[in-house]
């Protein structure tokens, strides 16, 4: 998709999304498959696994699609599947921020950034949200049409600021 229609996507689910949590829930599944197109508007679909937002903001288990799970979230659900005790929290909001986070980058640069957000289990996810190299992936993978605008929405997205200052990204996540 162009940049102007992907961020015009990215606008409106922000929004959608933002009036959720304004209204104490979290979708919890935000993806290319939710997000339904209707004219020239996006809207976010399937509130099959809303929660309402806990107050604080901290919660376990795991929701959602693999590609578009927020770190900390695959870490429980890879624990949980190994029968092990889950450790640490994630946050709802931050899980739907990040997830629309992986919308953009599929928007506009035509595929996934990564296969498993773990930096255990993907390269690609150690390049970007570890080692913050977003650009030396685009130039592999010959990305060449978008704006440097674009690009730096991109890297600040994919960077820690989604993360929360006390996830730990290195290669044990």
């Amino acid at each position: 998709l162009s940049e102007l229609r992907s961020r015009r996507i990215f606008v409106d689910c922000l929004r959608g999304l933002s009036y959720m949590h304004d209204c104490g829930y979290a979708h919890l599944d935000i993806s290319m498959e939710n997000i339904m197109i209707r004219g020239t508007d996006a809207v976010i679909i399937d509130f099959g696994m809303t929660q309402r937002i806990r107050t604080p903001d901290i919660n376990r288990g795991c929701f959602g699609k693999r590609l578009y799970m927020h770190p900390t979230m695959f870490k429980h659900m890879a624990e949980f599947k190994n029968h092990r005790a889950m450790t640490g929290t994630w946050s709802a909001v931050e899980c739907d921020l990040w997830s629309l986070s992986v919308v953009l980058f599929v928007c506009v640069v035509g595929g996934p950034p990564w296969e498993w957000p773990s930096a255990q289990r993907d390269a690609r996810f150690r390049m970007i949200a570890v080692s913050g190299k977003l650009r030396s992936l685009l130039e592999r993978w010959q990305v060449r049409h978008l704006s440097p605008e674009c690009v730096h929405f991109l890297e600040q997205l994919d960077q820690s600021r989604l993360l929360g200052p006390n996830y730990p990204l290195g290669t044990s996540s």
